[in-house]
């Protein structure tokens, strides 16, 4: 069973469940992000980003960016479900992440503030509010609200050996954020695959830790 029919598995096993974001990791307890990242890691997959929230799930290297093309576009433009399947040509998938602004009145760097999880081609499990706890819903519930749409990257898809071609090179959180580490000449990486023309998705060992970030194309081969 693939990864993503695993998450949705476990998310549907989830429906009913109470929603708080005080209690987000307590049993059958859940926020809109904590689902997310409890699900794939139900399914053997943990995030590799430094808080499993909403607005910072959205960077996690091992998720292919649908929309938008690049992370720096994240909250320039909002959009539909339909829209994104009309123009973008977009088809849902079990296992797609959607993220969302559903309130004007919270702020965040990137807009997001809501994540679900895609189960099929018109329906989303996710935890919505206090009132409903986990619920399947239409994709559609938040109207031009979709800040982004992510696809997991089973393992061992575009994945490649890669080497650092320059020295003093960072690798970053984010793309263009804060860097994590720097590469010298030389250095051996596993390329996850590509955000842009600009970046690459990477990972490396740094002494017995595994680091995973964003590196500039140039300086990857």
């Amino acid at each position: 069973m693939k990864t993503t029919e695993k998450v949705v598995q476990y998310a549907v096993s989830k429906l009913g469940c109470r929603y708080s974001q005080s209690e987000r990791m307590k049993e059958n307890v859940f926020d809109c992000s904590s689902l997310v990242a409890r699900a794939y890691q139900a399914a053997g997959y943990t995030f590799q980003t430094e808080q499993n929230t909403s607005c910072y799930l959205v960077y996690d290297p091992q998720f292919d960016l649908i929309y938008p093309d690049v992370t720096k576009a994240l909250g320039k433009k909002l959009t539909s479900v339909e829209a994104l399947m009309q123009n973008a040509s977009y088809k849902p998938q079990a296992g797609d992440l959607l993220f969302f602004r559903t309130s004007a009145r919270r702020d965040s760097f990137n807009k997001i503030t809501h994540v679900a999880i895609v189960e099929s081609a018109s329906s989303m499990i996710h935890a919505r509010s206090v009132e409903h706890g986990v619920v399947r819903t239409a994709l559609h519930l938040y109207g031009g609200g979709v800040v982004a749409a992510l696809r997991f990257q089973e393992a061992g898809e575009n994945v490649r050996a890669g080497r650092c071609e320059g020295n003093g090179v960072n690798v970053r959180q984010t793309p263009g954020g804060t860097a994590i580490a720097q590469l010298d000449k030389g250095y051996p990486l596993v390329i996850l695959g590509a955000d842009g023309d600009a970046w690459l998705r990477v990972t490396t060992f740094l002494g017995d830790k595994v680091l995973t970030g964003f590196m500039s194309a140039s300086y990857a081969k």
